[in-house]
């Protein structure tokens, strides 16, 4: 009888922890995909800060990133339309973001060429805020 006690004094600590190990919500899922849309519609807006906002300060990716953003507004004018952004996967700190995206020049050097590019962004919690850790290019097309 008392190990039952015992249990029952266990449960809410138990049930609390529990909880703790999901710990990503549905309103955690769609503030990742909104992070998504937004870091694609600043990059239509060519606006660095924007972009640098979606990203996640601590990624090992963040300095490139944002030296080679700078690189493509200066040399060309994209197009973006974001095709689909799906959650894919969660773990405890991360969420896993299943997208298709195409980008059509409109101006700029031979070199890029517009297309449509699938893969997965890998969003950390920074602050209170979903930021793009990282991304995997699945397939690039040619449009």
């Amino acid at each position: 009888m008392q190990s039952l006690r015992h249990f029952r004094a266990l449960l809410p600590a138990v049930a609390l922890l529990c909880a703790g190990c999901h710990g990503i919500t549905e309103a955690d899922k769609a503030a990742a995909i909104a992070t998504v849309q937004q870091n694609l519609a600043a990059m239509e807006e060519r606006n660095a800060d924007a972009v640098s906002a979606t990203l996640h300060s601590q990624s090992p990716h963040f300095e490139k990133t944002k030296m080679l953003t700078d690189q493509l507004f200066r040399r060309y004018e994209i197009h973006y339309e974001l095709k689909e952004a799906v959650v894919e996967s969660v773990t405890r700190d991360a969420i896993r973001v299943r997208f298709a995206q195409e980008a059509m020049k409109t101006s700029g050097p031979p070199e890029f060429k517009s297309n449509r590019t699938s893969g997965v962004h890998v969003l950390r919690r920074e602050g209170g805020a979903w930021k793009l850790w990282s991304t995997e290019v699945r397939e690039v097309t040619p449009l």
